[in-house]
């Protein structure tokens, strides 16, 4: 029978951490180049490490929710999610629900909050 030790456990964690930091960092760069352009790899790569901290802070964990985050940290700044913590912190949301929360505030802030243009 295999048997994998701890340690053995965390070197496969922290390499698919990396790759997907990795990945992430190139895909971020390839979306937001005006935003990244400040930004050397390994600057960005450590960006990507310390938002992947920070989502899994409030639960938000799977790789698309986590890459979503990342992106508003790109647009919106490293701490936007501090403006959003009772989004983020509720319990009642899954990962996706949490980050469609703060789109849709995002969506309704960037278009206004009246019905101009709704049809009757």
């Amino acid at each position: 029978m295999l048997t994998i030790r701890a340690e053995q456990m965390e070197a496969f964690r922290r390499r698919a951490r990396e790759g997907y930091v990795e990945g992430s960092a190139q895909r971020l760069r390839a979306a937001f180049h005006d935003q990244t352009r400040r930004l050397d790899d390994d600057s960005l790569r450590d960006l990507v490490r310390r938002g992947v901290d920070y989502a899994y802070d409030y639960d938000v964990s799977d790789k698309e929710n986590v890459y979503r985050f990342l992106e508003r940290m790109i647009t919106d700044g490293e701490f936007f999610f501090r403006g959003h913590e009772k989004d983020l912190l509720d319990p009642s949301r899954n990962a996706t629900q949490k980050m469609d929360a703060l789109d849709w505030k995002e969506f309704r802030a960037t278009r206004g909050s009246s019905d101009e243009g709704k049809r009757e």
